[in-house]
């Protein structure tokens, strides 16, 4: 049978092959709607961009290949997969081990239930009331200013050792500065129209100058730092006396005769400051410790039921923070006194209308009843009761906070 374009070529121009009819095509016209479009839109950020972005474009442009259309989303799923990677990494850092005893491990989750356990709520209610106390010092202009602030930090991370309580104690700069922004809104709320004299700063001074007092903010205490070999019986203490006395350096003696956890660290103790450290409950412990001098070392001593042999490293003696230095702490601090005697009762009234007034939300359930009180739980709806209870946070319960 004869094809039917061979028996249509006999009536019209003689067909060619499709071959000879795409060669007689254009270049620019073969390829694909496509890749004409890339073509103009990759030449036209080219001409336009002026950054490296395009100076990669002009090499790509230069190079002839097409770019795939699968490249994108696989891009896209690399940098997904990343990123999931990147913040399970640090969530499992978050939850890092902090401790080992045995095969044991505390991790930071179980650090944190324990502390939420013992300072949990009343964390939680110092904090909302010091939020609340600056939007209420906000809405009346008592907030101190920021140069204000920066100078009595700057003051206050001067005094000599208070980088040691900073390490010690967890606290960083930003709650240094947080402290002293709340005692500012206390000073400007309630010195208010309070006028302090000379004298009345000389007695406060005094008073905070008491060395037999245990809240004196003026006194420091005298300190000592010392090393100890500590053992269970008589015996290992003389063996230790002996080998000290040996010439056996006072280090190498701690480990070989403590039974003390600070045999870790040569003996080493905390600074003991007199009358307001652990040694005070042990009878006769300061005193020996105070009566010694820097390198003494004692004879073994029972103390609490065990021996100690201590070498006494230094002693800082007592001194009185001069007046001159904490002379207007001491008229801010008679201000608030006075303040709250005068103005307190007015205050208060203001912050609670202010307080019964201000948002409060409790995303966490389990702490609701510890910011609005036992007495706001309300029992399950009884027969005929189509009140439900209300929810957490609702605004009309009067809220814990403060009280």
């Amino acid at each position: 049978m004869t094809p039917l374009w061979k028996y249509l070529s006999k009536f019209g121009p003689k067909a060619r092959p499709r071959e000879q009819f795409r060669n007689t095509i254009p270049p620019e016209l073969r390829r694909s709607s496509t890749e004409i479009r890339f073509q103009k839109w990759r030449d036209g950020v080219a001409d336009r961009a002026d950054s490296i972005a395009a100076g990669v474009l002009r090499a790509m442009g230069r190079l002839h290949f097409r770019l795939p259309f699968w490249l994108i989303p696989c891009l896209t799923l690399v940098i997904g997969f990343t990123t999931g990677y990147y913040v399970c990494r640090q969530r499992r850092a978050a939850n890092a081990v902090i401790v080992t005893v045995g095969s044991d491990q505390i991790n930071a989750d179980q650090l944190f239930h324990h502390m939420e356990m013992i300072a949990g709520p009343d964390s939680l209610r110092q904090m909302v009331r010091d939020r609340m106390l600056i939007h209420f010092a906000r809405a009346n202009g008592a907030v101190p200013s920021k140069e204000v602030v920066d100078r009595l930090v700057a003051q206050e991370m001067a005094r000599p050792g208070y980088f040691t309580y900073m390490r010690q104690h967890h606290v960083g700069p930003e709650d240094v500065q947080e402290r002293i922004v709340i005692k500012q809104i206390e000073n400007n709320l309630f010195g208010t129209g309070v006028t302090v004299t000379d004298q009345e700063v000389a007695d406060y001074y005094r008073s905070q100058c008491d060395p037999k007092a245990l809240t004196s903010k003026y006194y420091v205490p005298e300190t000592a730092q010392v090393q100890v070999v500590i053992t269970r019986s008589e015996a290992d203490a003389e063996k230790a006396w002996r080998e000290w006395k040996e010439g056996v350096p006072f280090d190498v003696v701690v480990t070989h005769f403590s039974k003390d956890t600070s045999a870790k660290d040569g003996g080493k103790m905390p600074p003991l400051v007199r009358r307001r450290s652990a040694a005070t409950y042990v009878p006769g412990l300061e005193d020996t410790i105070f009566a010694m001098s820097p390198g003494e070392v004692s004879r073994p001593k029972l103390f609490a039921g065990t021996w100690w042999m201590i070498l006494c490293v230094s002693r800082t003696p007592a001194k009185v923070i001069p007046f001159d230095q904490v002379k207007e702490e001491c008229r801010e601090a008679v201000k608030i006194q006075k303040g709250e005697r005068t103005n307190g009762a007015r205050l208060k009234a203001d912050f609670e209308a202010f307080r019964q007034s201000e948002k409060l939300q409790v995303f966490w359930n389990h702490y609701y009843f510890d910011l609005y009180g036992d007495s706001d739980e309300h029992n399950s709806a009884g027969p005929g009761d189509s009140q439900p209870p209300p929810l957490p946070g609702s605004p009309v319960k009067k809220p814990k906070h403060l009280r």
